[in-house]
This record gives structure tokens, sequence and C-alpha cells, in this order.
């Protein structure tokens, strides 16, 4: 079947153009600033999650059970 149909001719695809050349300068600094944030945003996700100072519990000593309603 397949001496009956070719197969069709492809185009040459056009050449692709390179993409700019990013500054040095720029990409470093926006690099920079990145990873800052990047920091800051961990450190705030871990200290939300602190429930206590540095010193622990504050001892209150023990209570006495109580009922609920009473």
């Amino acid at each position: 079947m397949s001496a009956l149909f070719s197969k069709p001719s492809t185009p040459a695809a056009p050449p692709a153009a390179p993409p700019p050349a990013p500054t040095v300068d720029n990409t470093a600094q926006q690099t920079d600033v990145a990873a800052q944030q990047q920091q800051m945003a961990l450190q705030r996700g871990r200290t939300s999650t602190l429930l206590t100072g540095g010193a622990g519990l504050a001892n209150t000593g023990t209570t006495t059970k109580t009922l609920l309603g009473q």
C-alpha cells in the first residue's frame, strides 16, 4: 500500500534567532533580591508556628480538675 502513496515533503524550518544575552549586573542583583525575599519568607513561616518563647512554657503550677459547667 505504501507504493501507491508517497510521503509529502516537509518544508525546511527557518533558522531560529538567538535570544538576547542578559546583562550580568542586572541578573545578579535580581537573584540576590529574590534570594533575600525567599529567606525572609522561610523565617516568617517558622516563627509563626512557635507558640512559646525561648524559655518554654511559664510554670504556673498545677491546676485542679474542674467539671464542665461548674
